[in-house]
Formats: structure tokens, sequence, C-alpha cells
């Protein structure tokens, strides 16, 4: 019924029309879309079928990947492996459609972190497995890793003291997980002075033995 498909001809004897059919098979995709957000996977050549994914029968094709999806409010999503139909951990795989093929995508969910000081120091840094927090940090969602920051520093020419963490809990060196974005915030207190300390020692003892 779709006659764009055919040539015309003039039936003007008896005649005989071949028709040839080529395979094709279907290539299915899981965990293409972790962020919800469309196919992260990129095809090479393009598909017969387009949505569906069909091929014709020996083709080979390119998958590609990013290394990772788009930040989506502090949240990512990072390529881990290929298994099924392919396999391996980089980000392009060639499959041959020698019949059906399921590929699977693995990923690993993570999280943005940042870092800054209370009251505002400058020059004051912490990290993460080593690794300054910067402004474009992440970390494996629900993975501990070593948070440290400084116990004591300078600014202004005044000493700060590690007073506690905003955003998680422990001391300037400690250890935390994380399932969603977090703000990280090292709280300080300015030092007391030692020339303060010993006149309030003074004042004390002195008020002591005028009782």
């Amino acid at each position: 019924t779709n006659y764009a498909l055919s040539n015309l001809f003039l039936v003007n004897s008896p005649k005989t029309v071949t028709a040839t059919w080529g395979t094709q098979y279907q290539l299915t995709l899981v965990g293409s879309d972790p962020a919800g957000t469309g196919s992260e996977v990129t095809l090479t050549p393009d598909p017969v079928a387009g949505a569906d994914l069909w091929y014709d029968a020996s083709a080979l094709v390119t998958l590609s990947v990013p290394e990772n999806t788009a930040d989506v409010s502090g949240v990512r999503w990072a390529f881990s492996q290929w298994s099924g139909g392919a396999t391996g951990t980089g980000l392009s795989v060639q499959v041959t459609m020698g019949g059906p093929v399921t590929v699977t995508l693995t990923w690993q969910r993570q999280v943005k972190i940042t870092f800054t000081t209370s009251p505002v120091l400058s020059g004051v840094q912490a990290t993460v497995d080593g690794s300054p927090i910067g402004d474009n940090t992440w970390v494996n969602d629900g993975e501990q890793v070593d948070i440290v920051a400084p116990a004591q520093v300078q600014s202004g020419g005044k000493t700060y003291e590690f007073l506690g963490w905003t955003g998680i809990t422990g001391l300037a060196t400690t250890t935390a997980s994380f399932t969603d974005p977090t703000d990280l915030v090292a709280r300080y207190q300015e030092a007391s002075s030692p020339i303060l300390l010993i006149g309030a020692i003074i004042a004390i003892i002195v008020a002591a033995l005028l009782l």
C-alpha cells in the first residue's frame, strides 16, 4: 500500500517482481539516562529506525558517553562501565550487530561539596581525601571520605582556632559521607590572648586573697 517504495513500471507483458529483504537487529540500551534528562549515549552511525535503535545485520556501532552527566542542582553521574553486549570502562565501545544486542551502562551518583569559613577568613583551605575543596569538588554518594580543615589559622594578624563544622559533625580532621549536595562551613573563634589570659588569672587570684 506504500507505492513510494517501488518504481513505476509498465505491465505490458507477464512480469516477475522480486522483493529483497535485509535483516536488522535491535540495540537495547539499559541505564543510558541516569539523570532522567535524556539518553547520554551517542551512536555512530545513527540507527535505521531512530529511537527504536534498529541496525542492519553485521553493522559496526560505536557507543560513546561523556565522563560525567551535566550538573543538575549539585548532582551528577560519573560513568563506570559497560556490560552485557559490550564490556569495558572506556568512554567509547564498539558493538557488532550479529543479533539483537542489549548493552547496560553503570553510573556512579556524585554530589557536590563546597567549603567556606565562619567568620570569613582568607587563605583557609580544607581538603577531601587529600585534594583541596574548590568550586568543582565532587564525592561519590554515600562513600566515606576524609575531611581536613586547619585546627588553627592566622588571618588579619589574629589567631583563630577551629570550633566545629556546619554540614557535618566532627573535629577539624574527620570522616564523613554525603548523599546530598553540602555546603561545608568550618567555624572558627579568635584565640584568647595570652596576656589577657594571664591578666584574668591574676585578677581571680587577687580577688580570692581579698575575700
